[in-house]
C-alpha cells in the first residue's frame, strides 16, 4: 500500500498538469480572439475598426445621394465601394457584414472570432458606438476609439 499512494500522488499531479494545459489550449481555441482591456488587442481591435472606414464613407455618400441607406450592402457596388471578395458574395465588404439598416441608421458587425465581434453602430441621433461583445459580456468602446 505505501508504494502505492507516491504512485497515485503523481498520477494525480499528471492528471492535474494535463487538465491545467487542455483548458488554456480550449480557451486559446475556442475562447474570445481580443481582451479589450488589454492595450496590445485594443489596438488591434482598433485597426480592425479602421478598416471599415471606406465601407462607413461610401455609406454616408449613399445616404447623401439617395436620402438613406441602402437597403443592401449590393447596392454599394461598384459605385461606392469596389469589390473585394469574391463575385458571388457581395453581403459584406472586408469582413463587414451590413446587419440592419434604416432610413437614418444602421448596423455593422466584424465576426472577430467563433465567439466574440466588433460591433460599430451607427444611431439615427447621429451618434456612432463600438462594442465589443462575446457571449459572455459586452465591452462599450465608444470612449476608447474617441480617445486616440
Amino acid at each position: 500500500m505505501r508504494k502505492a499512494l507516491p504512485i497515485i500522488f503523481i498520477a494525480v499531479v499528471l492528471v492535474g498538469v494535463g487538465l491545467f494545459f487542455l483548458h488554456r489550449w480550449a480557451l486559446h481555441t475556442f475562447g474570445p480572439g481580443y481582451d479589450p482591456t488589454n492595450s496590445r488587442d485594443l489596438q488591434k481591435l482598433m485597426a480592425v475598426a479602421d478598416d471599415s472606414r471606406p465601407f462607413r464613407e461610401a455609406l454616408e455618400r449613399f445616404r447623401h445621394d439617395h436620402g438613406g441607406y441602402p437597403a443592401a450592402v449590393t447596392n454599394l457596388f461598384p459605385t461606392y465601394l469596389h469589390a473585394t471578395n469574391s463575385p458571388e458574395d457581395f453581403s459584406d465588404w472586408v469582413g463587414w457584414r451590413y446587419v440592419e439598416a434604416t432610413t437614418n441608421s444602421y448596423t455593422l458587425h466584424y465576426q472577430a472570432n467563433w465567439d466574440d465581434g466588433l460591433w460599430y453602430e451607427h444611431l439615427a441621433s447621429g451618434t456612432n458606438r463600438w462594442h465589443y461583445s462575446t457571449s459572455v459580456t459586452d465591452i462599450d468602446l465608444t470612449l476608447k476609439f474617441e480617445q486616440r
